[in-house]
């Protein structure tokens, strides 16, 4: 699961929010085709709106049957590890390229809405941008996925 939100209690943008998510959304799905979303929850009721995004990973296998599977979705979609010279490691797999690049695209869409965006390192789970009006208050929020067992 992902969460997007921006804003705080005091100066939450709910429309805001579905507006860039859109634009997010719409290059997900041309860049990452295989990455499927199950649901997307706009969250009004708390206090801060923010949007759930729920997705699964598909692949074709071997019989020409849809599977779902992230690795095997990665590879499928010509994603690269980080260092392709290394091995396929827990520093070193696809997972961590289309993270990055997931979040690269959130922070350039930000910054066309307005937002200036923080860079982190490269582990980091969550990336805050604000408004320039805004120095200091987090806007926009972007998490890594939780994996439930």
């Amino acid at each position: 699961e992902e969460i997007f939100q921006i804003g705080k209690k005091d100066n939450a943008a709910s429309l805001e929010i579905w507006n860039i998510y859109s634009e997010y959304l719409n290059w997900h799905r041309k860049r990452y085709p295989n990455v499927k979303i199950l649901d997307i929850a706009l969250h009004m009721d708390e206090a801060t709106p923010h949007i759930h995004v729920r997705k699964v990973w598909e692949y074709t296998d071997e019989n020409g049957n849809i599977a779902v599977g992230q690795a095997k979705a990665l590879e499928e979609m010509e994603v690269e590890r980080p260092d392709p010279s290394k091995p396929v490691s827990r520093n070193n797999n696809a997972k961590m390229t289309y993270t990055a690049e997931c979040r690269e695209k959130m922070m350039e869409l930000c910054k066309a809405k307005g937002y200036e965006t923080k860079k982190q390192a490269k582990s980091a789970k969550i990336r805050v941008c604000h408004r320039k009006a805004d120095a200091g208050k987090p806007s926009i929020i972007t998490g890594k996925p939780k994996i439930q067992k």
